[in-house]
């Protein structure tokens, strides 16, 4: 008798053993409530496959989406095999604002996958919109500018940011940017 053990309760059971779970947009909000740490969730676009976004997370409430400590690696769109990505969970990200040239370039060249980074303490994942919402302080770090605020929402599939209140820019000038203030 072969027996088949594909069922969600083995996976989220394999998932938890292995301590890095990675299946998080295959839960159910049936499921008890369950904490966890080290969430690893990559979002790819059904169709193509292609990642959209890796969504890294220190822990989180799996039966609500509640997650804490939450990083989103935004992927440029012309990444098209995992083998490209760099993993950015444990990365020291510079300080908000920094205009040192040779530390952003430094910072973003270790990343090339990397598009922005959206940083925030506590956030809720929609998986049936993919969007990720969250009320506290935001920070999203990249190459050409640094923003922040309270209060965000960003859609995963349209790469949209909103952030709601308090919204402070930074911009760098680069090369690939052109800034014209009239």
């Amino acid at each position: 008798m072969v027996r088949h053990f594909a069922t969600l309760p083995f996976l989220i059971l394999v998932t938890l053993v292995l301590g890095t779970p990675s299946l998080l947009a295959q839960f159910g909000s049936d499921l008890p409530p369950a904490n966890m740490e080290g969430i690893t969730a990559p979002i790819t676009d059904k169709s193509t496959g292609q990642y959209k976004a890796i969504l890294y997370a220190k822990g989180g409430e799996v039966s609500n989406y509640h997650l804490t400590d939450v990083r989103v690696d935004v992927i440029k769109s012309a990444v098209k095999e995992p083998k490209d990505i760099v993993n950015i969970r444990d990365s020291v990200i510079y300080p908000f604002g920094t205009k040192d040239s040779r530390v952003i370039n430094a910072f973003w060249d270790a990343i090339p996958h990397c598009q922005a980074i959206i940083e925030s303490e506590e956030v809720v994942l929609h998986p049936a919109e993919k969007i990720v919402t969250g009320e506290k302080e935001v920070h999203v770090y990249a190459r050409e500018a640094d923003v922040s605020g309270v209060g965000f929402s960003y859609d995963l599939d349209s790469k949209r940011l909103s952030i709601h209140h308090n919204v402070k820019i930074i911009v760098r000038q680069t090369d690939s940017v052109s800034l014209d203030y009239k």
